[in-house]
């Protein structure tokens, strides 16, 4: 007798490709896009963003944070998608099927805003959503007391 253990219902190849589908987006002169094929050294960065995405399977999460402003060593080094700056409501738009294919691949059921920009531009493509600090500038346990309180309210992690 077989026993397999119950995995989250996405499929390995899909993970490739969301990161293909990320990589080939056109952005405009103002945005960089670290996953494109043009670049060579994006190709660690895709990787690595596999590799995250593969991990999160096992843990099956719930919860989306989206947040802007990564630290110093953020996405440009480990290819984990981040925003540098605050995104124009055009860019928003383009985020926003990859932010909605990924809540969709982990059968996410709630969408945290980090920090104010994120909560402006999630609030600009309809959502309303709660917003917790962002951990930037002294708001580290800002934002661990916000997701404390949303999870004690609860929301499912």
């Amino acid at each position: 007798m077989t026993t397999t253990s119950a995995k989250p219902s996405i499929r390995a190849g899909s993970v490739h490709d969301f990161v293909e589908r990320l990589a080939a987006m056109e952005t405009g002169p103002a945005a960089t896009n670290f996953f494109n094929r043009a670049v060579p050294e994006n190709a660690l960065r895709r990787h690595n963003l596999e590799i995250y995405l593969q991990e999160m399977l096992d843990r099956r999460p719930k919860v989306l944070l989206v947040g802007e402003a990564p630290g110093f060593r953020g996405m440009r080094i480990t290819g984990v998608p981040f925003t540098n700056r605050t995104p124009g409501p055009s860019e928003t738009e383009l985020g926003t099927p990859f932010r909605q294919e990924l809540a969709g691949l982990f059968g996410i059921s709630s969408i945290v805003a980090v920090g104010n920009v994120a909560h402006h531009s999630l609030h600009r493509s309809g959502l309303a959503i709660p917003k917790i600090r962002h951990p930037a500038h002294g708001g580290r346990s800002g934002f661990k007391r916000g997701l404390e309180q949303l999870l004690a309210a609860g929301m499912q992690a």
